[in-house]
């Protein structure tokens, strides 16, 4: 645990991808989660995951394989720069360690990942939990979509093409 933290996190989950619960949850912060660094501290670095409301058993938890008791916060409002606008209810929560963000950097899920993530190889996600990974990136940006009749699609979303070439290969 940092000295500036104060509420105590498992700094060493992900250290390696080695149950099915850390497979979900990389998948679901490659999708949902976000990486920053304090402005005024670089080593101040932060994990922040916003699910809307209706997902907050996610993100509960989340906190437990954590074993952290980090509160969540709940929102209803969005801000697009300085402007405030009304969005959906979600909650989000916020893991303040050094070690999670470097590991997750370590994992394949930098900064600025919008358009630049990669589908991870089996070494970072063994072929044995690649498929808890991929529910994980469904939750965060996947969705079903029903056609005419019988007709019932997947799609997946990412601005990353490198990472969708890579999905679509592993389903293949």
């Amino acid at each position: 645990m940092s000295i500036w933290q104060r509420t105590k996190v498992y700094d060493d989950y992900f250290k390696k991808i080695n149950s099915e619960d850390k497979a979900y949850f990389l998948g679901l912060i490659a999708t949902d989660g976000s990486l920053s660094s304090d402005l005024k501290n670089e080593k101040r670095r932060k994990l922040s995951i916003h699910l809307k409301a209706e997902d907050v058993h996610i993100l509960k938890k989340f906190k437990k394989c954590l074993k952290t008791k980090k509160k969540l916060y709940y929102s209803g409002i969005t801000y697009y720069g300085k402007k405030k606008t009304k969005s959906n209810p979600q909650f989000r929560l916020e893991i303040s360690s050094e070690k999670i963000h470097s590991d997750l950097i370590k994992l394949g899920v930098g900064k600025n990942k919008t358009k630049s993530l990669d589908f991870p190889n089996y070494k970072i996600v063994p072929k044995n939990l690649m498929r808890h990974y991929i529910r994980g990136v469904f939750d965060g940006d996947g969705s079903i979509n029903k056609g005419k009749l019988t007709e019932i699609g997947l799609t997946f979303t990412s601005g990353s093409k490198k990472f969708l070439t890579g999905l679509k290969k592993e389903l293949s």
